[in-house]
């Protein structure tokens, strides 16, 4: 293999590994975190889920997913609490849905929550949506004890967005330095040819 086809094959790699690179996910906690109920009992009570920072410009949604967490503090010999959370829509871009649209958790345990603790999530597929990532969505979460009796009860809500960043355009100097490069390197095998 010669030294210029060697070149050019490291260069396609390169190239098709760096459009490989373009989704990009970032998650965070939902606030506040995690919500607690006394006695159990209470909401729905809202938790911002704020919209990401550091989003480049032009970036397209794919997906959005909230994992949800149940908990419950200090209960009697034999408890069981509903936790149940219901992402909102408001926010996110027109015409998408959570799947599924709520989701309840219910935590079974004695004097101390079960580990591991009950989870879940709801997805939210935006696939090739163009999103400012300007606003953020609340979801509501209650909580009910449905047995026993428990000091408080909690609720947590954690988003990750998924998203393809936009793919730039090299400049034209940037095309003259490759290029530049790749012609001497041609020349280069070239000369040892000859």
């Amino acid at each position: 293999m010669t030294v210029l086809s060697r070149v050019w094959t490291v260069t396609l790699v390169t190239v098709l590994f760096a459009g490989l690179a373009g989704a990009a996910t970032i998650g965070f906690n939902c606030s506040p975190f995690p919500t607690a109920f006394a006695n159990g009992n209470g909401g729905p009570t809202d938790v911002g889920c704020a919209a990401p920072v550091g989003v480049p410009a032009g970036s397209i949604l794919n997906s959005v997913t909230v994992n949800f967490l149940a908990d419950y503090q200090f209960g009697s010999a034999s408890n069981m609490v509903d936790v149940t959370f219901v992402p909102s829509t408001a926010g996110m871009p027109g015409g998408s849905a959570w799947t599924p649209p709520s989701m309840t958790l219910t935590v079974i345990g004695g004097n101390s929550s079960p580990s591991p603790l009950p989870s879940g999530s709801s997805s939210l597929n935006a696939a090739g949506i163009a999103y400012a990532f300007a606003n953020g969505f609340n979801v509501a979460i209650s909580s009910s004890v449905v047995s026993g009796q428990v000091a408080t009860s909690s609720g947590s809500a954690a988003v990750v967005y998924n998203y393809t960043a936009p793919t730039g355009v090299p400049e034209p100097a940037t095309f003259a330095i490759v290029g530049g490069g790749l012609m001497a390197l041609g020349l280069i095998a070239r000369r040892r040819r000859a």
